[in-house]
């Protein structure tokens, strides 16, 4: 699992030998369809309404007293999985309508936090506002679950669903049994809008031993589009809040003491640009969250419709060109005829002017190009085809039928009744 997410700001730093096109879907099935063809009565959870604050009582703060308001609300995770161990932040939320006695409450992190999948434990800041790296740390305030393609309904925390495009997860958070006091955070409330410049801070877990850490800054850019290893372009805040190992997943605030961000990429290379998911737009970790929490059902993880994964790894070889490393069995790739070792030479999609499309690619760089240019357009139910060599003066033209991606896919499907 990555702890990190590196940034790039231009398509050719993503150029790399072994390229994953598969996403982070472990088990592939058939077409699970839309939102809209989950029946009502199998929805866990079929609306979230992010919590804001009262208007009348909403006001500026100084840092120390923005980030006291917070902090509590945000987590350290550890995730346990073959082969070690990781770490990240989450942040805490609840449904606004949510009864003042509620035991049950969101995490939302990064979907790359956690991803590998195993055994997760989540410490939440103890009444005291401890951490789990504190001696006297109240040991309540740990929760554990386990994430893998088993849906869960025992556990303190459960994974309600993972969106790889969006780089977003939500957790279940269950307190019933203990007697602890949770704090959530609160979401901008309606007609606020990030502006350029506006202080911010974030707290997180850097290194993954250093929970509750406040970092402060300001925002530098309001749609920085970036390229995000493992994950792909996103529209993101650009921050100059130093973003570390560990804290992927936490929170970005601003000085209202509203979540206006989960902080997920930071540069090794070049000082001061790091990056946050927004609140506000399209594939905001709002939008995101609601998706997922919408999609769960008592038998399969959320997602988020239209998500398409191919199900191959690529690799640039010498004398042979762009080559597929692996194709995950099941998936659209495999259930297309697309084979190891199989050398690319290009790709055939309808554009969004319905026009078709014919593209050469002989590398890795000119490839991932062309696949995050149509990933902006297509979507579950579209088709694609690679053309491909096998070794013989005559090419093969594979075509590959688009199926919505659900990660963790249990192989359960709801269907509308």
């Amino acid at each position: 699992m990555k702890k990190f997410i590196k940034s790039a700001i231009s398509f050719t730093a993503i150029i790399v030998l072994c390229l994953s096109i598969a996403g982070c879907s472990l088990f592939k099935a058939p077409d699970k369809g839309s939102i809209d063809n989950i029946d009502d009565s199998k929805v866990l959870a079929s609306t979230l309404n992010f919590a804001t604050q009262n208007v009348s009582e909403r006001k500026l703060l100084t840092g120390a007293e923005a980030c006291a308001l917070v902090e509590r609300s945000v987590v350290a995770l550890e995730i346990v999985y073959q082969g070690g161990t990781s770490y990240g932040s989450g942040v805490i939320i609840q449904n606004e309508d949510a009864d003042a006695n509620s035991k049950i409450f969101y995490i939302i992190t990064c979907h790359h936090v956690i991803s590998s999948l195993g055994t997760i434990n989540v410490y939440v800041p103890d009444e005291n506002g401890r951490n789990f790296t504190d001696g006297d740390y109240n040991s309540e305030y740990k929760f554990t679950g386990v994430i893998d393609n088993k849906i869960h309904t025992d556990k303190a925390v459960t994974l309600v669903g993972g969106d790889k495009d969006g780089d977003i997860a939500v957790l279940k958070l269950n307190t019933t049994g203990k007697n602890v006091n949770i704090v959530s955070a609160n979401v901008p409330v309606e007609g606020y809008s990030v502006k350029k410049g506006e202080e911010v801070f974030a707290v997180g877990n850097p290194t993954g031993q250093l929970p509750g850490t406040y970092q402060d800054g300001v925002i530098g850019y309001i749609e920085r589009e970036a390229t995000i290893n493992s994950v792909g372009i996103m529209s993101l805040y650009q921050i100059n809040v130093d973003i570390t190992h560990g804290n992927s997943g936490g929170g970005l605030f601003n000085m209202y003491g509203e979540l206006i961000g989960i902080t997920n990429a930071g540069s090794d290379e070049n000082e001061g640009l790091n990056y946050s998911i927004p609140f506000e737009g399209t594939d905001s970790f709002v939008t995101v969250a609601k998706q997922l929490i919408a999609t769960a059902t008592d038998s399969n993880y959320g997602y988020v419709s239209g998500r398409w994964s191919l199900g191959i790894t690529i690799a640039d070889k010498t004398n042979f060109g762009l080559v597929v490393n692996s194709v995950e069995t099941g998936s659209d790739a495999d259930k297309a005829g697309v084979l190891a070792n199989d050398v690319i030479v290009g790709i055939k999609y309808t554009d969004k002017n319905n026009q078709p499309v014919s593209k050469e690619v002989s590398s890795s760089s000119s490839f991932t190009l062309v696949y995050y240019e149509i990933k902006e357009f297509l979507t579950s139910g579209d088709k694609i085809s690679l053309i491909v060599n096998r070794g013989s003066p005559i090419n093969q033209t594979l075509e590959l039928t688009l199926t919505q991606n659900i990660f963790c896919d249990t192989g359960f499907y709801p269907t509308a009744e």
